[in-house]
């Protein structure tokens, strides 16, 4: 998982950020790093495209000896931290279309995104949770899902 930084210690950079406490530095690309380890099967996805990166996956198990797959995609907690001190406002959250939802809850059971709540017989987005990037757009089968523009002062509150 390559989201820009190393959460267990508090969002530091990595030295394929190329950046560091003192500021910019040499950047360390992963790929080439694993290259030149000599790592032949190697997949580069993102990884809030779950259809892509499930087939990465599953082309990566099918092969024998050693494979990488790095799965790409920026800390959003970091991302929505930094929007929000620069003044970012989300312009997007999802939302469940309550006459689509089929009720399987699989949002719930494979997905789990900390947005998503049970509410009776289906899925609820809490919006002030939700970062509105998208990811959980190709989850649902019934295609419930979909982003609604920016949240009202209502929405917003828990």
């Amino acid at each position: 998982m390559e989201n820009g930084t190393t959460a267990m210690t508090g969002h530091q950079d990595h030295p394929g950020t190329g950046r560091n406490f003192a500021g910019p530095t040499e950047r360390i690309p992963l790929r080439s790093l694993l290259e030149g380890l000599g790592v032949r099967s190697l997949r580069e996805v993102d990884a809030y495209n779950q259809n892509e990166l499930t087939k990465a996956m599953q082309e990566a198990l099918s092969e024998e000896g050693f494979k990488v797959v790095i799965a790409k995609h920026p800390c959003m907690l970091k991302l929505t931290r930094e929007q929000r001190r620069a003044g970012k406002k989300r312009k997007a959250f999802a939302v469940v279309d309550p006459e689509k939802c089929s009720s399987l809850r699989t949002c719930l059971r494979e997905f789990g995104c900390p947005s998503f709540q049970e509410t009776g017989d289906r899925a609820e987005v809490h919006p002030d949770l939700c970062i509105g990037d998208g990811s959980c757009l190709s989850v649902c089968s019934a295609q419930a899902l979909s982003l609604k523009g920016e949240p009202s002062p209502q929405e917003e509150k828990p």
